[in-house]
């Protein structure tokens, strides 16, 4: 039967296949052209793109600048280069180049573009170009733009909180519920028929506010002098967790959670760890603690630093369980590994020298019942765990439109004060925030407890702009919060008032000055990521939330 006319190749005979071997390769060889011109297509247009960025005509489109914003996730970031680690200023710390026509580049890494330049006259820019480039691969970001003149001043921020000075029609502003009947624990202790004693301790837990838990901090040093000297007359593990933690029970009615000494604060963690890995140090405790009394959030339960003795203060003091987890080092060390999920065995002992280990005692709280029941909850930015999977605000940037539909973060405080627990995290460098706590008694509209410092402070030469997450999506920010923040670009550092706060520690120095340097910079990405949400806004009240304070007194 005769072939049909309209088949092109007759596969059947050679001069067929060949012929549809040559139309098979000529094809192939199109699509790697059409592949090749596109791969140079571009590299060309990001060759000048970077030329525009440097002083000429073009930058970056605002929509990548604003997309920026979002970029957060551990897979965001490009794979560092093996000299990046040695440097002060890492793979991840950046400084932009600022335009002529006030446009600057998204950083290589995802980061928030740096706020600032676009109000820097163009002359002075082009001036400095050059030393802030040659500079930016050696010194923190305050830092280069200190050393080269230019140190910013946020004065769009500034316009910004002055313009916002009135309270704002945001339904975060105003309570969503009624305020709880109670104004501190006292009166919930006193509404349930019982009431503290006239100790330091039960001074401190009758003053905790639905906002804060101390308010006199007079009252919270007598607090951390009893944890520092009293006699401890009780050590017992802590059930659960992934590291050795003892509850410690001290003369009187004193109680505090002990994590002894791991690392001290010049070993940073690997960075091929996830940060479910990471170790908990005992002077992260300290150092949060101090951070968050420093920036007037005062939601952080008492931390101190204690000298121990192994021998005397817990195997003595220790249930069977505990002291049978005791040894002697082959260097005469005394040791124990404690019962836990990870890091309780010999390879990971916990050694004094010979017998002396400091460590950390968070003070307690009330008792976790009665009228001083807490809530726990999921924090709606917890990350995934999972060194396999992403969590949901890390796949859509749209995430926060959700969140603001579910209560209690629809309306009221809990929004904002989120926000405040990621600038606290953020500054400290905390990935490790899952969940939070609030007191039962004093309902929806009260503050979340922060808790669980130990795996912050862990790194000093990287930012993560992931912990900012809830901030940059939602754009929302207590107008305190920015003013503390802006105030610690014009009067003291915060590196300096953090200091001055831990010198009373018995272990201090608590932080080295490459963390105290990391904090002064984490300052001012915090800032630079407000001033990102705030550069398109039609009502600058809608992100900075001025509270109708009389609404919130009880």
């Amino acid at each position: 039967m005769a072939r049909p006319k309209y088949f092109i190749f007759d596969r059947r005979t050679a001069g067929g296949v060949r012929k549809y071997q040559d139309a098979v390769k000529i094809s192939l060889i199109v699509l790697l052209g059409l592949s090749v011109g596109l791969h140079l297509l571009v590299l060309f247009r990001s060759s000048l793109m970077d030329g525009g960025a440097g002083g000429g005509s073009m930058g970056c489109p605002d929509v990548v600048q604003q997309s920026a914003v979002f970029i957060s996730g551990p897979r965001s970031k490009p794979a560092p280069s093996a000299s990046s680690w040695s440097s002060s200023s890492d793979h991840n710390s950046q400084v932009e180049r600022g335009s002529a026509g006030g446009r600057r580049p998204v950083a290589a890494d995802g980061r928030l573009p740096a706020a600032g330049a676009d109000q820097q006259p163009a002359a002075a820019a082009a001036a400095g170009q050059a030393h802030i480039s040659a500079a930016a691969d050696a010194l923190p970001l305050d830092d280069a733009v200190g050393k080269a003149g230019k140190r910013k001043d946020y004065k769009a921020l500034w316009r910004y909180y002055r313009l916002t000075a009135n309270v704002s029609d945001s339904p975060y502003a105003r309570p969503r519920q009624p305020l709880p009947p109670h104004k501190n624990m006292a009166d919930v202790y006193k509404s349930n028929g019982s009431q503290f004693g006239n100790t330091v301790w039960d001074r401190f837990h009758a003053g905790i506010t639905p906002y804060q838990l101390y308010q006199d901090p007079a009252v919270v040093d007598a607090v951390l002098k009893d944890v520092q000297t009293a006699a401890i007359t009780k050590a017992e593990m802590k059930d659960g967790g992934t590291q050795l933690k003892l509850f410690i029970e001290f003369e009187g009615p004193g109680k505090a959670l002990f994590k002894p000494l791991r690392l001290n604060n010049t070993q940073e963690d690997n960075p091929n760890h996830f940060y479910f890995n990471y170790f908990e140090r005992h002077y992260s405790e300290i150092a949060a603690y101090h951070l968050d009394r420093v920036l007037g959030f005062r939601r952080a339960p008492p931390v101190t630093g204690r000298m121990v003795n192994l021998i005397t203060d817990v195997r003595n003091r220790a249930d069977d369980n505990l002291r049978d987890t005791f040894y002697i080092s082959p260097a005469g060390n005394i040791c124990l590994t404690g019962a836990c999920k990870y890091y309780c065995d010999t390879s990971h002992g916990l050694c004094g020298s010979p017998e002396n280990l400091p460590g950390s005692f968070s003070a307690f709280l009330p008792e976790d019942d009665g009228p001083s029941l807490r809530m726990t909850w999921r924090h709606p930015w917890r990350r995934s765990y999972s060194r396999l999977k992403l969590a949901p605000w890390e796949m859509d940037n749209t995430y926060c439109l959700l969140i603001k539909t579910i209560e209690p973060y629809d309306a009221g405080r809990r929004m904002l004060d989120i926000m405040d627990m990621a600038i606290l995290d953020y500054i400290a460098n905390n990935l490790d925030r899952h969940h939070y706590e609030t007191f039962y008694e004093f309902g929806n509209e009260s503050s979340p407890i922060h808790l669980d410092h130990g795996r912050s402070f862990n790194k000093w030469k990287t930012d993560d702009p992931s912990i900012l997450t809830p901030l940059t999506q939602c754009c929302l920010i207590r107008r305190s919060t920015l003013k503390r923040l802006l105030d610690l670009t014009r009067g003291p550092k915060l590196s300096h008032l953090l200091d001055e706060s831990m010198r009373s520690d018995p272990l201090y120095p608590v932080l080295n000055q490459e963390h105290l340097d990391a904090v002064d910079r984490r300052v001012h990405g915090a800032l630079d990521a407000i001033e990102t949400c705030l550069r398109n806004a039609k009502n600058p009240s809608d992100i900075i939330i001025q509270e109708d304070l009389k609404s919130w007194k009880l």
